[in-house]
């Protein structure tokens, strides 16, 4: 399922094809961007600063995004759609290992890989600041509604990978993205550095229990 049809370049709206080298640039402001907000929190990633860690002037992050709403959603759209192509990469792969704890256990340290990112992390201060703000906004609501429909289908499938049993993996994915984006908020009071190893391992744990009490 596309998840970025609502947003696009300010060009692409105007009618005007991208060049390669408006892409890249765009995609050079929205990664800055994500260092900004993962780094330095939502408040001080202002577009003066994101136009400094991307080199470039006010006028380029206004003609590929309009105003700062639109930079903000764009990084919450391209965190997205990387959270998605990784975890489609990942499912695609499979999870081999011998024991299902391992499983769970290589599955937990890819999909935290994943949440860690400045991208992700940026997407999810965005969707934190921005909510209320879009609660009354029909078209804003339903596509954040899309995009957790999108995260717990990728959990669903990437932990009936690794369980082999759907009914646990069903009921699993809630706990498991709960727990992910727990750690990914809390990188901002911890800092980057932090790995979460005790806290994820414990999740493991919890997930393998309740796998092998559904399956034996």
């Amino acid at each position: 399922m596309k998840i970025s049809a609502s947003i696009r370049p300010a060009q692409q709206k105007q009618g005007r094809r991208p060049t390669p080298r408006s892409e890249r640039t765009r995609r050079e402001v929205l990664d800055a961007a994500a260092v900004c907000i993962a780094r330095e929190g939502f408040a001080a990633a202002t577009t003066t600063r994101i136009a400094e860690q991307a080199e470039v002037s006010w006028g380029v992050l206004q003609y590929h995004f309009g105003d700062k709403d639109g930079l903000m959603e764009a990084v919450l759209n391209y965190g997205m759609e990387q959270t998605e192509r990784l975890f489609g990469e990942l499912i695609e792969a499979g999870i081999e290992a011998g024991t299902l704890e391992e499983r769970l256990r290589i599955l937990t340290t890819e999909a935290w890989n994943i949440y860690s990112s400045p991208l992700a992390r940026a997407a999810t201060e965005v969707v934190i600041n921005y909510r209320s703000n879009w609660q009354h906004d029909v078209e804003k609501n339903r596509y954040l509604l899309e995009l957790n429909k999108t995260q717990i289908r990728l959990a669903r499938r990437a932990l009936y990978c690794a369980i082999g049993d759907r009914k646990s993996a069903y009921f699993l994915a809630g706990i498991f993205l709960a727990a992910l984006h727990g750690f990914e908020s809390s990188l901002l009071q911890y800092g980057p550095g932090h790995a979460f190893q005790r806290e994820r391992e414990a999740l493991v744990q919890v997930l393998a229990h309740y796998a092998e009490g559904v399956t034996s």
